[in-house]
């Protein structure tokens, strides 16, 4: 006889989009080189959560070579929950560290989150003087001012 139990389980802490690709993947279905950089770095924290090391691994190989001076905050803001994606974070840094001034004058670079910013900021290098980090922090902080209710 055949013991079946039924128990309804909510996962609510990932994107229906999300969820649905991480399943493909979970049953045999490898569609991780066919999604989009934004799909691919969430399911990266997905498999990170959840701690499928193939997943894992896999993504980190789609993802680094995606990654541009244009897509880095996006990119950074999805990884910061994802801490074992070893070459995807060397990518990152590489390119805060070495590109860091077309990364401070980046149309996007005013409106990352407080955590980016820090991850920025907080590299062992950088390849501008301290004094432009200090200016493009006080630019950050000027237009983040923009949104603050007084």
């Amino acid at each position: 006889s055949k013991m079946r139990h039924e128990k309804e389980m909510s996962i609510t802490d990932l994107e229906p989009d999300t969820f649905k690709n991480f399943l493909v993947f979970l049953y045999g279905h490898d569609n991780t080189s066919s999604l989009q950089l934004e799909a691919a770095v969430s399911l990266l924290c997905a498999a990170e959560k959840y701690d499928v090391e193939d997943l894992k691994s896999r993504l980190d190989d789609v993802i680094t070579p995606q990654v541009t001076v244009d897509n880095v905050f996006v990119v950074l803001q999805n990884a910061l929950v994802c801490e074992n994606a070893p070459k995807l974070w060397e990518t990152v840094n590489e390119i805060i560290q070495y590109r860091t001034e077309q990364v401070f004058s980046h149309t996007e670079f005013p409106k990352v989150s407080p955590e980016v910013l820090l991850h920025i900021v907080q590299q062992e290098s950088l390849s501008v003087p301290e004094i432009d980090v200090w200016r493009a922090a006080l630019n950050w902080a000027t237009h983040q001012g923009k949104y603050c209710i007084s």
